[in-house]
């Protein structure tokens, strides 16, 4: 979306509502009105539908469901599994799919490629890891590409791969995966916030390092 902003704006009750507003800070627009769920990690489709996760209203609201902002400004439920997480989404360039991370628990911990932490790092909970998902735009259809830990962070969709952070608190590393193929590879290895990434049409990234004793 090169022509507006798309954020989340709290109204009553605390249920923020998805607004757009242009780059120059004119034209400030509501564009979703459901006033039963809390909205985050908004993300514009390649036809103009926007993706957001509807997040639970009860406890530390975390995780909830994939919504999507339809053109006519209904809000279409896709996923009934309460554990799409607030770590970004990203579409693929044709909107048939919608790429989350999915909370999970009970899984042995296993950095993929053997990579492990750095020394002096925190080591991977046990049953704590996230999963990367590929999740389908018309029917909710999950298919699970890679295991993520926690947290996890989406960058976006550019060139057919999928970019993500993949780590642990202050050890990150930003990686590429095919969702064709499953097939993925490191882009950098870099000590970064574990929820920072984003990747531009022109693939360049904007990330948040981490340093020992600060984060910027």
């Amino acid at each position: 979306c090169t022509e507006r902003i798309v954020v989340v704006k709290n109204h009553d009750n605390n249920i923020g509502q998805l607004w757009a507003i242009s780059p120059r800070g004119s034209g400030l627009e509501q564009l979703s009105l459901g006033r039963d769920t809390q909205k985050a990690s908004p993300r514009v489709g390649p036809d103009g539908r926007i993706a957001f996760v509807g997040l639970n209203t009860t406890g530390y609201p975390l995780t909830g469901d994939l919504y999507i902002l339809e053109k006519n400004r209904t809000e279409t439920k896709v996923t009934n599994t309460s554990n799409i997480m607030r770590r970004g989404l990203a579409w693929d360039d044709t909107g048939g799919h919608i790429f989350a991370i999915q909370y999970q628990d009970n899984i042995k911990p296993d950095f993929p490629g053997g990579k492990l932490p750095e020394r002096g790092h925190h080591p991977m909970p046990e049953g704590l890891a996230n999963q990367l998902a590929m999740i389908s735009a018309a029917d909710g259809q999950i298919k699970q590409l890679a295991l993520v830990h926690m947290a996890g962070n989406l960058g976006g969709y550019n060139g057919g791969y999928v970019y993500y952070s993949v780590g642990l608190w202050c050890y990150a590393d930003i990686r590429k995966i095919d969702p064709k193929t499953g097939q993925f590879s490191s882009v950098a290895d870099l000590k970064l916030a574990d929820n920072g990434v984003r990747v531009s049409p022109e693939g360049d990234f904007i990330v948040f390092s981490s340093q020992p004793e600060d984060d910027h």
